[in-house]
């Protein structure tokens, strides 16, 4: 089948990259195809439309593990992956299944975990003992939702946010080392777009209103959980994207806005003039925004100012040091300059394959319907780049608040006051409107007619062409309109 066609490393050559390997997921496309593919923080995750969730280290291709979650009769939404977590939404039921193990202190009396902890504030070795909770694989969470879902979870290190269809938001407890269970619910200004983000410890969504809401640093209660709704101008139509504490976000009128967790006023607010047509993608000092109308922009993360735009691009894909992958206008994968947006090569991709949005790392995932994923990566780099949230995040530590203003490159020059007073030790500013003084030549009439040459004085101004013709002797004229 077409979409089950590799690229050869050979062709790969041609444009400077190689295949660092590919692998084939449980998936029976004549009757189940693929539902969802995600990449995120080293590991891809592939959901078929049969329910079957498998994880692949994203560096060796190697199959980590493979669950079987909900019923296929139901539909399955997008997936919703965590840093420790990954939730799978089937009709009304929501399933989550563990990235790693949970590591949970024994419980002892409070005396002696208290002694620990102040040994431990001396540089005394704190005696604490856990135990390991094994998660990684293995259905965790499994609820009927109150409502019908309307999007993709989000999930924190101990939460999980599901939008609804009554504009609700339904949190549901995965703290290591209790059971898990619904917490509380949360009231978004509107049907939420797409589906919520995780940013920190924080959740952040869109409402189709232009509503940005974020929750409190501790979801303690359905009232004391939102920290702040901002308005923004224009509709909500795609999600949110977030890095680290930051928080990136677009309307329907092409306003772009970059807000922090700890601010509820926008850091910057820019305008691209059209509509988004995919989530911001936020890599290092960039941001990445792909438009209704086959553009890319790219963003200085610190200002919002445009570093560049290029056209006839549908989808970013990864970035590495020099360069930024995409999908083009007639979906081939195309290569361009990181600082021009030049694109430099370009190359038809077989069959059904899809891309997938790669903010985290510089490899290129390409997975077809049947369920066959290959990793491309640029040939002269011997070791992967990897942008994680912990290194993106120390890039951010400064507070918001104490952000210097962008200074511009070339400052314009100060306007001279001529009427203003002359400065001590330089020579007073010449008065254009002052009488000549004594014995110097009187200044020429910047309005009169040219001095004739040799200094003569200028000839008398020529006959009106189109006045009558003058009287014999030099008489003036008779008034026609005159007694």
């Amino acid at each position: 089948m077409a979409g089950d066609v590799l690229l050869t490393k050979p062709y790969l050559q041609q444009f400077g990259l190689t295949r660092g390997w590919y692998a084939q997921a449980p998936v029976a496309y004549e009757q189940y195809p693929l539902q969802d593919a995600v990449y995120h923080s080293g590991e891809v995750f592939i959901l078929s439309q049969s329910g079957s969730l498998t994880c692949f280290n994203a560096v060796t291709g190697e199959q980590r593990w493979t669950v079987r979650v909900g019923d296929p009769r139901n539909p399955y939404l997008p997936l919703g992956v965590g840093e420790s977590a990954v939730a799978v939404v089937n009709g009304t039921h929501l399933y989550v299944v563990g990235r790693v193990d949970a590591k949970v202190v024994i419980e002892k009396d409070r005396e002696f975990v208290s002694a620990a902890q102040s040994a431990a504030k001396k540089g005394v070795p704190a005696v604490v003992e856990y135990k390991i909770i094994p998660r990684t694989g293995k259905v965790i969470m499994e609820f009927k939702t109150r409502y019908v879902p309307s999007g993709p979870p989000a999930l924190t290190s101990d939460r999980v946010f599901v939008p609804n269809m009554s504009s609700l938001i339904d949190i549901y407890d995965l703290s290591p080392g209790k059971e898990a269970a619904y917490f509380c619910a949360i009231q978004a200004d509107g049907m939420v777009a797409g589906g919520p983000v995780a940013a920190g410890q924080h959740c952040a969504w869109l409402s189709v209103k232009g509503t940005l809401g974020v929750t409190s640093n501790e979801v303690t209660g359905p009232r004391e959980s939102t920290a702040y709704n901002y308005r923004m101008r224009g509709f909500g139509e795609v999600p949110p994207t977030s890095r680290g504490d930051m928080i990136f976000a677009g309307t329907s009128i092409g306003e772009v806005s970059q807000f922090s967790t700890k601010l509820s006023e926008p850091i910057w607010t820019t305008s691209i003039g059209t509509k988004l047509r995919t989530s911001p993608v936020a890599i290092g000092p960039a941001v990445y925004l792909t438009t209704q109308d086959y553009r890319l922009f790219k963003l200085n993360s610190a200002d919002g100012r445009e570093m560049w735009q290029t056209a006839g691009i549908r989808q970013f894909v990864a970035q590495s040091a020099t360069k930024v992958y995409v999908i083009d206008e007639i979906k081939r994968l195309a290569i361009l300059d990181i600082n021009s947006g030049a694109i430099l090569r370009s190359f038809p991709i077989p069959g059904d394959k899809r891309a997938l949005v790669n903010p985290h790392s510089d490899q290129v995932f390409l997975v077809s319907n049947h369920g066959l994923i290959e990793e491309i990566h640029e040939t002269a780099l011997k070791t992967r780049l990897n942008y994680t949230h912990q290194e993106l995040a120390n890039s951010e530590k400064e507070d918001p608040k104490k952000a210097k203003p962008v200074q511009p490159t070339d400052p314009a020059a100060p306007v001279v006051d001529p009427f203003a007073p002359a400065v001590p030790g330089n020579a007073p500013a010449v008065d254009p409107f002052a009488p000549a003084a004594p014995g110097n030549a009187p200044a020429a009439d910047p309005f009169g007619p040219a001095p004739a040459p040799g200094g003569a004085m200028p000839a008398p101004a020529a006959a009106d062409p189109f006045g009558p013709a003058p009287a014999a002797g030099g008489a003036m004229p008779a008034d026609p309109f005159g007694k």
